[in-house]
């Protein structure tokens, strides 16, 4: 029966369809509820139509057959309908459906494309280009009646995410310029209406409940969406036709913004130019920083570290941060003691255990529940923020990319423990689950370590004024910055013998002059 099964993890428009399967299974006394139930259900609601079209399928005759298919079904059962095995298959090829295209949830396209792959469909329909709106059911009652042109939603979002952020930083006591935020908002909106006309062409319906204000605008070729709710975070979204899968960049939930543990802006700007990345389009030019810290004195002349260059100046330089910044314990006063340490934790982690304690032992733990995952949000989110333009461009693109794999990454890892905690487990998730634990990593931890261990290192050349999450200077061991052991260090005093000469005069005219044992270095006793 349907209450057995995890329908949070559905879109409201499914839940929908699985309930009116169960209710017509029920009625019409079968035990099972089948795929044809299913189909019927999904059929009548429309969902699917225009991808079946598309297709070159008619609905109408495809719900005819599902329709023929249930009446043959006999009316034999004594008790109410349960799942069948079939529908159970289905269902969990959904879920891995979703998860492959990196889906918040399972919607119409999922449950479509795994009727395809379990072959109660023509793969046709499993290829052809979804809607946003088809996938997850233009007759969701969370619709609007009328639509929201992109332009209009993006104003309307730009003045709600600046009272978002203006409620955040009150919570937090952390300082906040909500300004760049509208006007990045307004960015993306006059970057789209001269880029990209096909958008404004035809408007879609927005849901407007729970707080949350999106649009989704389309054409042809592409369809965006910008917006955020107040439970999950902001998102951004990008579609493009003759690609089955809808790019998506969901920000931090304000769980974690209410922690200060993220830059809030930071990670907005990085999921902004993500979007652009996907599109293969030009990138706004979006202010690196949120909180600009006053300046405090002259540039360090420490050389930043390269790609190409060994290894030894870099450690010695980590292992001086973190004598210099790092407790023995517990978390860092400053950001940049934060980012060494967590560094630090990880690059132990992967040696000692193989991250083995990063992955989520429960299947409800999210992405920074744990001490680990905490640790790298909380360092790549910094990172890509890119504060004082510490970092090229090719870098943050670089960690930008690893943040959305680690996403990924860790929804797969929740799959893995929701399916190995299962008491009894149907032969799809058992199958399900060996596949999930036999496919390759899809982080490479020592290259991604080895990355942010330089990053960070010129981060921490760029900011050299310690300060806490708040963005409010902070001293740290009695420090207050790091500057001194950015700068070289100091020449060492001339020999008190040669006078740094590196030789002595002669003794007498018939002599040479002797080479002194300093040979031109520091200082020495006679």
């Amino acid at each position: 029966m349907t209450e057995h099964i995890k329908m949070e993890r559905y879109t409201q428009s499914l839940k929908g369809v699985f309930s009116t399967a169960q209710t017509a299974a029920d009625r019409r006394k079968h035990v099972h509820v089948t795929v044809h139930h299913v189909l019927v259900a999904l059929l009548e609601a429309g969902y699917g139509a225009g991808p079946l079209k598309r297709a070159g399928i008619d609905p109408a005759t495809l719900l005819a057959k599902a329709a023929a298919a249930v009446d043959a079904l006999p009316a034999s059962a004594t008790s109410l309908a349960f799942l069948g095995p079939e529908v159970l298959a289905t269902m969990a090829e959904a879920e891995a459906t979703r998860m492959r295209l990196a889906a918040p949830l399972i919607d119409i396209q999922c449950m479509y494309i795994a009727f395809t792959t379990r072959k109660h469909l023509p793969p046709e329909v499993g290829a052809t280009t979804w809607s946003d709106g088809e996938r997850v059911g233009n007759l969701d009652s969370t619709h609007s009646e009328k639509p929201m042109p992109l332009s209009a939603a993006l104003r309307e979002a730009s003045a709600g995410f600046v009272t978002l952020a203006d409620d955040i930083a009150a919570l937090c006591g952390m300082p906040r310029e909500p300004k760049e935020v509208r006007e990045t908002l307004e960015h993306i909106r006059s970057l789209i209406e001269e880029h990209w006309p096909p958008f404004l062409r035809r408007g879609w319906h927005g849901p407007t409940l729970d707080g949350l204000v999106f649009t989704r605008d389309g054409g042809n070729d592409h369809s965006v969406m910008v917006g955020w709710d107040l439970r999950d975070g902001i998102a951004l979204t990008i579609s493009q036709a003759g690609q089955p899968s809808t790019r998506r960049f969901h920000l931090a939930p304000s769980k974690r913004w209410m922690s200060g543990d993220i830059e809030l802006f930071g990670a907005l700007r990085a999921a902004i130019l993500g979007l652009y990345a996907e599109m293969g389009a030009t990138a706004p030019s979006l202010p690196a920083q949120s909180v600009p810290l006053p300046s405090h004195g002259p540039a360090p002349t420490i050389e930043p570290f390269g790609a190409d260059e060994p290894s030894d100046r870099l450690q010695k330089f980590m292992q001086e941060l973190w004598e210099a910044l790092v407790p023995p314990s517990g978390a860092c006063a400053s950001v940049q003691g934060e980012l060494v340490r967590a560094n630090g934790r990880l690059r132990e982690e992967l040696n000692r255990n193989g991250m083995g304690n990063y992955y989520p032992s429960e299947a409800t733990e999210q992405l920074g529940d744990t001490m680990y995952s905490n640790l790298l949000v909380f360092m790549l989110d910094t990172l890509i923020a890119n504060r004082s333009n510490a970092l090229a461009a090719e870098e943050v693109a670089y960690l930008a990319a690893a943040r959305r794999t680690i996403d990924t990454d860790w929804k797969q890892a929740q799959r893995i423990a929701e399916l190995a905690g299962e008491d009894s487990p149907s032969d799809a998730q058992d199958m399900e689950l060996r596949t999930l634990e036999e496919a390759p990593p899809q982080v490479r931890w020592d290259e991604l370590f080895e990355r942010t261990g330089r990053c960070i290192g010129n981060w921490c050349i760029a900011n050299p004024i310690l300060f806490d999450k708040s963005g409010s200077p902070v001293v740290s061991k009695g420090r207050t910055d790091i500057r001194s052991m950015l700068a070289p260090p100091p020449a060492p005093a001339p020999c008190n013998v040669c006078g740094g000469k590196g030789w002595r005069p002669a003794k007498s005219a018939s002599d040479y002059p002797e080479l002194c044992i300093c040979k031109g270095g520091k200082a020495h006793a006679q």
